[in-house]
């Protein structure tokens, strides 16, 4: 299926009713399998594709040519839907900022684990110092709709601003860690419907949801060989500039009705995690669903 295909799938899931048959909210998923824990190799890193920008493909975008005009509309108005408003991405194929974006994608999806699903990156014209993933079947549960087995139901946009990735131009694996944490909430699509029926505070298994795509984010990096520490670097950048620094009992107050856990504590527990995968060189499964 080509991209603008996917693309056109996905947006019309987002914008109205018509693609999918109304069915009342389907059963719950089977509960998410943890990742079993192969050895830490050295990995392979992706080499850039040496073609010219007019007659490349690129990994973000499916292994594809760069998107039309109208597939960059498609993309960007689905990225926007939830998250403010974005424009579309202006820079081009041969700016600095795709470029390195693009790289990290590829080194990303050399890794056999994120090649099970379809995942498209998309950077998006916005100044937000964010990243976020939409996968088909969030947009399936919110809508209360049955899944029909269509590509576009199994597939995740990976959402980029502008804003992000001149903030770790400098610092390409710091970005690297923020595409690999919103490729696992990809690979793990179905940690948070499996768990939003079950409980009054949905808000706490984000959070686990959360912890999972940075386990898969560390355990990325282990098995390709690269700086694990990158992972705390980017936290400690994003900290710095958000002010995510306390660990008291007013931030651990406000924090209950947050969807992400305090930064200190997710750093603490990629710590632990990577003291145990260093002692037994596995890879280490993901925190369980409660």
């Amino acid at each position: 299926m080509r991209l603008e295909a996917v693309l056109l799938a996905v947006m019309l899931s987002l914008s109205g009713p018509g693609l999918f048959a109304q069915t009342p909210l389907p059963p719950k998923p089977k509960p998410v399998e943890d990742v079993p824990p192969p050895d830490i190799g050295p990995g392979i890193l992706a080499v850039p594709t040496q073609q010219t920008s007019a007659a490349r493909t690129w990994a973000m975008f499916l292994d594809e040519p760069w998107p039309s005009e109208q597939a960059l509309i498609l993309l960007t108005a689905a990225c926007a839907t939830g998250h403010g408003g974005a424009s579309v991405y202006s820079l081009g194929p041969n700016a600095q900022e795709t470029i390195v974006l693009e790289k990290t994608v590829q080194e990303l999806k050399s890794d056999a684990f994120f090649k099970q699903r379809k995942i498209v990156v998309v950077p998006i014209g916005s100044p937000q110092i964010n990243a976020w993933d939409i996968n088909g079947e969030d947009i399936l549960y919110d809508r209360r709709q049955r899944p029909t087995g269509r590509e576009a139901e199994h597939t995740s946009l990976i959402c980029v601003p502008q804003g992000i990735i001149e903030f770790f131009l400098d610092a390409p694996e710091e970005l690297e860690t923020i595409i690999a944490h919103e490729m696992g909430h990809a690979v793990d699509a179905q940690c948070y419907l499996n768990a939003r029926p079950k409980v009054l505070f949905p808000q706490q298994i984000q959070q686990i949801c959360e912890s999972r795509a940075d386990v898969f984010a560390l355990n990325t990096f282990l098995a390709q060989g690269k700086n694990p520490y990158a992972i705390a670097g980017a936290f400690g950048r994003l900290s710095m500039y958000l002010g995510d620094t306390s660990t008291g009992i007013l931030a651990r107050l406000s924090n209950f009705a947050d969807d992400h856990p305090l930064t200190p504590d997710r750093i603490r527990n990629l710590r632990s995690i990577l003291i145990e995968a260093i002692r037994t060189h596995q890879l280490q499964p993901v925190p369980v669903i409660r």
